[in-house]
């Protein structure tokens, strides 16, 4: 449709210029505000999916501080110069104080992070 057909047919229907150019500025408030929202909320879900792509990226690169066991959190604890023996950990466990994991009975696992964290007396001091 042309925009001399569509003139036309304005004509026949009795709309003015001037109502077209209101319909036109009411349209535009309309839109504008709602174009604005949808582009914030486009740019929030591009921020999202790169910042989610990033910590994906972390993760992969931070090795992971975990050990099986122990006799594993024994050589750790003696690498650190904080020797603990196998029976000291063993009752620790036993009496939850020592931060651990158990995903099935005969398996503990030991978040280094967490271990080092418990050493330190930040630890004491959050616990009590």
């Amino acid at each position: 449709m042309t925009e001399e057909n569509i003139r036309k047919e304005m004509e026949q229907l009795g709309i003015s210029e001037e109502t077209v150019n209101s319909m036109k500025r009411l349209f535009l408030k309309m839109s504008v505000p709602r174009f604005i929202e949808e582009k914030r909320k486009e740019e929030e879900r591009e921020r999202l999916a790169l910042d989610y792509a990033d910590n994906q990226l972390e993760a992969k690169r931070l090795p992971m501080r975990r050990i099986r066991g122990v006799k594993s959190l024994v050589e750790y604890l003696e690498s650190i110069d904080c020797p603990i023996s196998e029976s000291t950990i063993y009752r620790l466990v036993r009496v939850k104080t020592i931060p651990f994991r158990r995903p099935s009975p005969q398996v503990l696992i030991f978040d280094l992070d967490d271990i080092d964290y418990w050493l330190s007396s930040d630890y004491e001091e959050a616990s009590q």
